[in-house]
């Protein structure tokens, strides 16, 4: 098996283990077009939250490794068999050896409660932000995991 194919079963393998890994803790980070509803905050609220880590840097180490390591047995299709294995087997080990060894921190945060202008309750977890208080007219900017409320 050449080492181009090895490279490329390794890349094929690591890119869909890390597609597994978290964005982040407060939202996805997509590219769409910003909403801005008002509202009045109703309650705020201090949760725990626990952060997600970096988990997808284990996985591509693992599968790098283990799809090398792999390619090492035996000779043609069987290397090629090998190869796949490892770099699945690597990258599902080095994702469990990091998050035992960097498991999830607890990060505060805020869910924010506003009742919209329209009558409707729209809840947000968001980092902590202390310029928000009860009773406040807000903005709640964006949607899903990246809204946010900011005041008016």
């Amino acid at each position: 098996m050449s080492i181009r194919k090895v490279a490329a079963a390794v890349l094929a393998a690591s890119v869909l283990l890390s597609a597994c890994a978290s964005n982040g803790m407060y939202g996805g980070g997509g590219y769409d077009t910003q909403q801005l509803r008002f509202g009045v905050i109703q309650s705020i609220t201090p949760v725990e939250i626990r952060d997600s880590g970096h988990y997808g840097i284990g996985s591509v180490i693992g599968t790098v490794a283990g799809g090398l390591l792999g390619s090492q047995i035996g000779g043609g299709t069987g290397r090629d068999v090998g190869a796949l294995l490892g770099a699945l087997g690597g990258g599902y080990l080095g994702s469990e050896v990091q998050q035992r060894e960097a498991p999830a921190q607890p990060q505060m945060a805020q869910y924010v409660m506003v009742r919209m202008q329209n009558g409707v309750g729209v809840g947000v977890t968001q980092p902590p932000n202390p310029q928000l208080f009860v009773g406040e007219n807000v903005v709640v900017q964006g949607s899903g995991p990246d809204a946010r409320v900011i005041p008016q």
